[in-house]
Parts: structure tokens; C-alpha cells; sequence
């Protein structure tokens, strides 16, 4: 009968959307227990509460299914968005380029570089949207989590989390990224990002070969231009903001391309 009781009043936490996790400790107070990892059914627990276990999880599932059901939409339709504006952009990009003939390639590199720039709004435009989307969702998921790790706990007070068994597992360092940015196989600015004031060099190129470059801001704009026959160039003054550099050989051939940040 006590068994009854129990799984009724868990079963009632879940349906209320309350997901406290309680244990005992020796001296029968009641404390608070916060597991954000997911913790284990223990192996020898018997087969009849296993199954009840999984009676109530369904229950649990349910619920957040139907309360991550708007937000995965409107995650869906944000992304929907993205892919057709991104799509529209390259259907104009292809227009622009019919447009502009094949022998003008500095034009052309130039023109690309334009709609890169728009790309790359599109996406950044689309990260910022999406973030309180995915906040939220994260969120419940944690919630469904714990109250998981609640009903579990309710029956094993002494059970363990997935990360207790990993923990001799050695944490990948990710290596410090150097100041100078490599933003190409075949070139590098330095450093990026600056204060207005850098140099671009390419780690290919011909001798003597003769190059210009093109910056342009967010909107498109030309800059700043310059030629080098040293594989070398440097700027000066571009004010905050980000930019979008194309360097050309004597054919307007694309030979390096990228993006300098200014803070």
C-alpha cells in the first residue's frame, strides 16, 4: 500500500510540473539534491520497480514533449527563413553575375565579395534570433533532467550520475589561439583583430608577381585599395567594424580573401 502511495504522489509531481529532488540523510531531515547530469537506474534494482520507474518517466516525457513542441516550431521556422534567404541571395548573386562579363574578374571577385558580406549577416542575423530559442530548450531539457534524476532518486537515494563513471577520462585542452588570425590557406592578417592598422601577407606567391587589394566594409564599400609585388600589404585608419579584404593577381584572378575584425 505504502508503494501505491508513492508512485501517486510522484506521478502527481510530474503531472504539476514540479520536479524537486529529495532525499534523506541519517538524521531524517529532508535536503534538496541538484543533479543537472543524468543519474543511473543501479543494475540489481529489482525488475518490478524498473518498470515502474519507466511508467513514470513516460509520464515526464510526455509533458515536456508537449511543452518543447512550440519552441522546436518556432526554432524550425526560424531556420526555414534562414534557408530562404540564403537561397534568394544566391539567386540575386547569380543574376549579378550573368550580368558582368567573364573577363572582368576584379569586378566580379568584388561583386562576390559584396554578397559574402550579406551571407554573413544573414547567418549572424540568424544566431542572434535563434539564441532565446535555444536557451529556452536547453532549459526545459535540464528541468526534464532533474525531474528525472527526482523520480529516481526517490527510489535510490544513493544512485549515481553518468559523470561519476567518466571521470578518469583526461579533459581535452584546447589550444590558445595566437594573435595573428589565419583566416586562409594562403594568407594571414596581422594582427587580427586590430586597432585600425595591419598588414595582409600571402604565404604563396610568384616573385615579382604583381597583386592588388580591395577592402570593403559591411555594406559593401570599397575602403581601401593597394598593390604589392611582395606578397605584402599593409592598411591603416579603417575605423570599428568588420571588413572584407580580396586580393587579385594581374588576370583579376582570386589569389587570397578574408575577413579583418577592427575593435
Amino acid at each position: 500500500m505504502k508503494k501505491n502511495v508513492l508512485i501517486s504522489g510522484i506521478a502527481l509531481m510530474c503531472l504539476l510540473n514540479v520536479s524537486p529532488v529529495l532525499s534523506q540523510n541519517n538524521d531524517s531531515t529532508t535536503t534538496i539534491v541538484n543533479h543537472p547530469e543524468k543519474i543511473k537506474i543501479p543494475k540489481d534494482a529489482p525488475h518490478e520497480v524498473k518498470h515502474e520507474i519507466d511508467s513514470l518517466k513516460r509520464i515526464i516525457d510526455a509533458k515536456y514533449k508537449d511543452l518543447l513542441a512550440p519552441l522546436e516550431y518556432e526554432k524550425d521556422i526560424l531556420t526555414a527563413k534562414k534557408r530562404f534567404a540564403l537561397e534568394t541571395l544566391k539567386a540575386e548573386e547569380k543574376l549579378a553575375l550573368a550580368g558582368i562579363a567573364d573577363s572582368a574578374r576584379e569586378e566580379r571577385e568584388i561583386l562576390k565579395a559584396k554578397f559574402r558580406i550579406q551571407r554573413d549577416e544573414i547567418q549572424a542575423q540568424f544566431v542572434q534570433d535563434e539564441a532565446p530559442v535555444k536557451e529556452e530548450i536547453e532549459k526545459l531539457k535540464l528541468d526534464k533532467q532533474n525531474e528525472i534524476n527526482a523520480l529516481i532518486l526517490q527510489y535510490f537515494p544513493n544512485a549515481e550520475s553518468d559523470s561519476l563513471h567518466h571521470h578518469d577520462k583526461p579533459l581535452k585542452e584546447k589550444p590558445v589561439k595566437d594573435s595573428t588570425d589565419k583566416v586562409g590557406k594562403h594568407d594571414m592578417v596581422s594582427p587580427n583583430p586590430s586597432d585600425g592598422n595591419g598588414t595582409i601577407t600571402l604565404k604563396h606567391f610568384h616573385e615579382d608577381e604583381l597583386l592588388s587589394l580591395t577592402i570593403l566594409d559591411q555594406q559593401g564599400n570599397v575602403k581601401l585599395t593597394d598593390t604589392s609585388d611582395t606578397g605584402s600589404f599593409s592598411f591603416a585608419g579603417l575605423t570599428q567594424g568588420l571588413y572584407f579584404y580580396v586580393v587579385l593577381d594581374e588576370n583579376g584572378k582570386k589569389k587570397a580573401g578574408g575577413k579583418i575584425v577592427v575593435q
